[in-house]
């Protein structure tokens, strides 16, 4: 068999097993069953077989990582173990499993592009997205059957870490996902997917089945309640839809000034849009409830009393100030990966961060201090040198794949999803796996790096 076909199957089943492993770790069920051994195990397996793919799969390509790209790249890893030094008295290990993690995920999913081709995508994507909608429209409906039934209840999730929230508590629907925001999250992404897929596929029941799934997924997108959720939802769909108009139309309008008032106009109209389904889907949920079961509770057994209605935050502004007041400790090259939380453990038993245990809860705060100042520029340079570059691509008269302006979208919805959740570049996660292909196939087709279409063709799969 043609080592390069053998290698894009191989990769394609290790994407399939990566993506459920991380849907898998977001239902209460799954989570519950994999938590502890289990977890550590599978983690260990996918890292294993993920460093091992990733180092195949830079050989295979390595003649083309020649740029300036690979270079920050490679500048950012090396800062990353200047930083795993100095902090070697806080969570080595845990330090170096983060280590390879972020490492194998950069090789084998930003440079993903150089050993697939636009067929390639579209048929590993169509069937990830179609597996991953059809998981997820199970969990959603049940959990919005749990609402409109009024199915509060609570469920042990392990044995060290007590019980969860389910059904609708404090306004928010848990149902049957481990935590809103994500769910939520992943539907979002889920829906572009879909308008990926109809845009790829003339079946009328693929595309019957695909309109559906968005209808489920706006509907706990609704319900969740999730804050962070809306404004990645208003951010993203915003900039699809006037996108989408700009490279249909750039060739109509013939002043700028005309093209802006269009824009403005579609933008407002999107904004109309999205607060009209909004308040729809949430007003019809709540009415047919009220018929259903007259007599709603809030479970408030479980309520949290950590927050109230003047915290709009969710404590989020208490986490920030106490990690940029950590980060001012370590400055230059950050507390690694793992080590921040132990540290300010150590240090300060008493204070916010060891009191509470909370992560970040922001990739770019995140980024900071776990890397310190250097590799925050490293990482920043990088970001801004590659976009800028996508925008003048995206600016030319050259018209754009729907592959593009998907890998566009999800990438903008990561980073505003970023704002107030941890983290997408040392962790195992959904997320993390469409960010870094999504810059991948971008660096690709814009030429960002001194990279072009003709420079960088993928390998013949026959």
């Amino acid at each position: 068999m043609n080592m390069t076909l053998f290698q894009k199957r191989l990769t394609t089943a290790y994407l399939l097993l990566f993506t459920l492993y991380s849907l898998a770790t977001r239902f209460t069920v799954t989570a519950a069953f994999m938590d502890g051994s289990i977890n550590n195990t599978l983690y260990r397996l996918l890292l294993i077989t993920g460093c091992l793919l990733a180092l195949w799969q830079f050989v295979s390509v390595r003649k083309r990582l020649r740029s300036w790209d690979t270079g920050l790249l490679l500048l950012f890893l090396i800062l990353l173990c200047i930083g795993i030094f100095l902090n070697r008295d806080y969570g080595l290990f845990d330090n170096i499993y983060g280590l390879f993690t972020f490492g194998f995920q950069l090789v084998l999913f930003y440079y993903l592009s150089h050993i697939m081709t636009e067929a390639d995508f579209t048929w590993l994507f169509k069937r990830l997205i179609l597996l991953g909608s059809f998981l997820w429209n199970i969990a959603c409906i049940g959990s919005i059957a749990q609402y409109l039934f009024n199915i509060h209840y609570i469920g042990k999730y392990t044995a060290d870490r007590g019980f969860v929230r389910q059904g609708i508590t404090d306004g928010r629907l848990f149902g049957l996902f481990t935590d809103p925001n994500f769910a939520a999250f992943t539907s979002l992404l889920l829906i572009f997917g879909l308008w990926h897929v109809l845009c790829r596929t003339a079946l009328r029941l693929i595309r019957l089945y695909a309109y559906a799934s968005i209808v489920i997924h706006s509907i706990y997108i609704v319900m969740s309640n999730s804050r962070t959720v809306y404004l990645s939802v208003v951010g993203s769909v915003l900039f699809f839809v006037l996108f989408r108009f700009y490279k249909e139309k750039q060739d109509t309008y013939t002043t700028a000034s005309s093209m802006a008032g269009h824009l403005f106009i579609r933008g407002l109209c999107t904004l109309l849009c999205l607060a009209a389904v909004y308040c729809i889907i949430l007003f019809s949920l709540q009415g047919v409830a009220r018929l259903i079961v007259p007599d709603r509770d809030t479970a408030t057994e479980m309520m949290r009393d950590d927050i109230d209605g003047e915290n709009i935050s969710n404590n989020r502004f208490a986490i920030w100030s106490a990690y940029m007041e950590l980060y001012t400790e370590k400055p230059v090259f950050g507390f690694s990966l793992r080590s921040a939380l132990p540290y300010a453990t150590e240090k300060n038993p008493e204070g916010y961060l060891a009191q509470t245990q909370y992560v970040t809860h922001n990739s770019y705060i995140s980024l900071l201090v776990e890397t310190g100042i250097t590799g925050f520029l490293v990482m920043a340079v990088f970001l801004l040198a590659l976009f800028v570059r996508v925008i003048k691509r995206s600016r030319s008269k050259e018209p754009v794949s729907d592959t593009y302006v998907l890998a566009t979208v999800w990438i903008l919805s990561i980073l505003i999803f970023c704002l107030c959740f941890h983290d997408i570049f040392f962790t195992m996660n959904l997320e993390t796996f469409l960010f870094w292909w999504g810059l991948g196939y971008l660096r690709k087709e814009s030429g960002a790096f001194g990279s072009s279409n003709n420079q960088e063709k993928a390998p013949d799969s026959h």
